[in-house]
This record gives structure tokens, C-alpha cells and sequence, in this order.
């Protein structure tokens, strides 16, 4: 595909206490400049929601002095579905 392997954004699979699954993606820049899924200074997850209507939820939050990835760990461990 046009936005390359996954594995660039250094993918990292957790579970939150409310035992939803999350891949957490990491922005880079890239050299070529080609399109990205997650830009240089950015952040984001695919969070499952295990819901066949809607099955997951994307975010993106642009990193700065005081929107860090601490506070991004904090924002995804607060995501919850009931059934």
C-alpha cells in the first residue's frame, strides 16, 4: 500500500484496565516525503471495540509540551464499551 509497512509507526498492542485493545501508532518523518497514515509530531491508536456495527475507532492527537504521550496513555486508558 501507498503508506508503507505498520511496522514503521512502531505498533505497540496494549490492553487497557477496561480490557480494550489498542494498537498505539507513533508519527515519523519520512525521507521520500510520502504519505503517511500518522504524521512527524503525532500520535494515535486503533481501538477495538469489538462492535460489529462499528468495529473500532481511530484517534490522533499532534504531540506538543503539553499534549505528551504520557497524556495520550492517560486519554486511551479511559476508553470503555458496554455491551
Amino acid at each position: 500500500n501507498s503508506y508503507g509497512d505498520i511496522q514503521e509507526y512502531n505498533p505497540q498492542l496494549i490492553k487497557n484496565s477496561h480490557g480494550v485493545s489498542i494498537v498505539k501508532l507513533k508519527g515519523f518523518v519520512d525521507p521520500e516525503g510520502m504519505p503517511k497514515i500518522i504524521g512527524e509530531n503525532r500520535i494515535g491508536a486503533l481501538i477495538n471495540s469489538n462492535n460489529v456495527t462499528h468495529p473500532g475507532i481511530a484517534i490522533e492527537m499532534r504531540l506538543s509540551n503539553e499534549l505528551n504521550e504520557e497524556l495520550f496513555d492517560q486519554i486511551l486508558s479511559t476508553f470503555r464499551f458496554s455491551r
